[in-house]
């Protein structure tokens, strides 16, 4: 029944020792919604039981889609690279493959009372069945800024030596609200 759960698997060129993972979950990051020392320990330590693939939870890939103060680490900002390298060596150093999740909760971001996100982003002026905030309907160009986001955060996870992107399509976040 178990014959291959301790066999290698080959996603995509990535080969992973075995077909056990940690699947993503969010964490109480370190300050400031960058990952630091306290979060390569916490995704390093989940490797260290023989698992072949970590994927972490899901980083924001726009502002549009991020709180002040809220567990969402920032992909589309320069400072997650430092952290995002401190975990791959971590996960990497115990022969697991590592993952990072992008995503952006469209609809679903919480309303922003210090007005640092001006406007809840989704495909259509709907309102969130969590927070009952009616979203801004994206125009062309916000679609194209959440793309480039998209873009910016996986050349930043690239960057850091992970060894590829998760994309988070459930929830009912962004790109499950545009399905």
């Amino acid at each position: 029944m178990f014959d291959n759960l301790f066999t290698p698997v080959q996603i995509g060129p990535m080969e992973v020792r075995n077909r056990l993972f940690v699947s993503p979950h969010s964490v109480l990051y370190s300050a400031y919604n960058v990952p630091g020392h306290r979060d390569a320990l916490y995704w390093g330590e989940r490797a260290k039981g023989g698992v072949g693939l970590v994927i972490t939870g899901i980083t924001s890939v726009h502002p549009t889609g991020t709180r002040e103060g809220i567990n969402r680490l920032k992909g589309y900002e320069r400072s997650v690279i430092r952290g995002f390298r401190m975990i791959s060596r971590t996960v990497r150093g115990t022969g697991a493959r590592l993952l990072i999740q992008l995503g952006h909760v469209g609809a679903h971001t919480e309303p922003d009372a210090n007005d640092v996100i001006p406007q809840v982003w989704a495909p259509s002026a709907i309102p969130s069945v969590r927070y009952r905030e009616i979203a801004k309907a994206m125009e062309l160009d916000d679609i194209a800024a959440i793309e480039e986001g998209f873009v910016t955060s996986a050349r930043h996870v690239q960057e850091a030596g992970a060894d590829g992107v998760e994309l988070h399509g459930g929830s009912g976040y962004l790109i499950q609200q545009f399905l």
